[in-house]
């Protein structure tokens, strides 16, 4: 084989090369962008299916799904995109996660209108479509082929121009760690131009799970469902990945309990307390800690009792802050 040949043949290996190692690096990145600058990702609709959406250009009119959405469009300054909510609890009026961020839900709540919030519920297909959006992000139940999909088929949004978003550590219990999380705000950022600030977020959050790494705790999340049981999340969910990520022990599995397998837990150090726009937010704590019966469980004893609306075991930025108190709690 002379010379030219062989420059060939190398040339021809070192090509393949690339292109195998460009395919596969498409299947481990679920986004990415096309030669002619169409941004494509993949995420979760209805059911669990993953399916692959593609964005031209910025978003301009966003439906906002959950509240845990609705803080990340806030939390980089992208607020002036939505144009409704849905599934909006009343709790954030008066309790989103910080200042700067209750300043920036007030303007879009002024903004957009009594008409265009849609408390603790979806809206109908027909009146999201009057909205003209560009992007839906929110629950995955918003949208899939499922009858029982809020605004209906994917295809629908689609054909009208408009591509779906929904949150991976929502959507799925396999996704509730740290590649779901770091993927939800990669994707978030990149669709917005705005990737180096998520980068510093998911590292920010990295770093505190980072520092709870040699942390030995026991904690849950639960919900108060009355006065005789109660609901935990379960270690699958992304509040129970915070608790093992940072070194702790998750206790309860997930579903429905008898208020006398908390009564014992005198292993408890920290419970991750849920709170709603029915609940008393004040008066929670306090509920817990005058209830005698629980006087020999340690999270009561010491009052380490985390109060969090659903963004802040959500995967949103209020699970940020919910790991800070959880690490000033346990690192003490």
């Amino acid at each position: 084989m002379n010379k030219t040949k062989l420059l060939i043949a190398a040339f021809a290996v070192i090509v393949i090369a690339v292109a195998a190692y460009m395919a596969l690096d498409r299947l481990d990145d679920p986004a990415g962008n096309d030669d002619d600058g169409t941004y494509t990702y993949q995420t979760y609709e209805y059911g669990g299916k993953l399916i692959t959406q593609s964005i031209d250009s910025i978003p301009e009119r966003v439906i906002v799904g959950n509240v845990a959405a609705l803080e990340m469009m806030l939390e980089f300054d992208l607020g002036d995109r939505i144009v409704a909510l849905m599934y909006y609890d009343l709790f954030y009026d008066t309790n989103c996660v910080t200042p700067h961020l209750q300043e920036r839900l007030d303007e879009v709540k002024e903004r957009i209108g009594e008409e265009n919030i849609f408390y603790n519920k979806g809206m109908s297909q027909a009146y999201a479509t009057t909205l003209q959006p560009d992007l839906i992000f929110g629950y995955v139940s918003a949208f899939g082929d499922d009858e029982d999909a809020t605004l209906g088929s994917v295809g629908y949004w689609n054909d009208l121009g408009c591509a779906c978003l929904s949150m991976r550590t929502q959507a799925k219990s396999t996704e509730c760690n740290i590649d779901g999380f770091t993927t939800d705000y990669n994707i978030l950022g990149d669709i917005f131009d705005v990737r180096e600030e998520t980068d510093r977020f998911v590292e920010e959050y990295k770093g505190t799970l980072a520092d709870l790494a040699d942390a030995d705790f026991t904690a849950t999340c639960i919900e108060l469902d009355d006065a005789t049981s109660f609901y935990s999340y379960g270690e699958d969910s992304f509040p129970g990945f915070m608790v093992t990520e940072s070194g702790g022990t998750y206790k309860f599995t997930k579903g429905s309990h008898d208020k006398s397998e908390l009564v014992n837990a005198t292993d408890l150090d920290v419970i991750i307390l849920v709170v709603f726009s029915s609940s008393d937010y004040e008066s929670l704590k306090t509920q817990l800690m005058d209830d005698t019966t629980l006087a020999y469980v340690p999270a009561v004893q010491e009052g380490k009792i985390i109060l969090k609306g659903l963004s802040g075991i959500y995967g949103g930025p209020g699970s940020l802050e919910t790991l800070k108190e959880l690490a000033e709690m346990v690192s003490g």
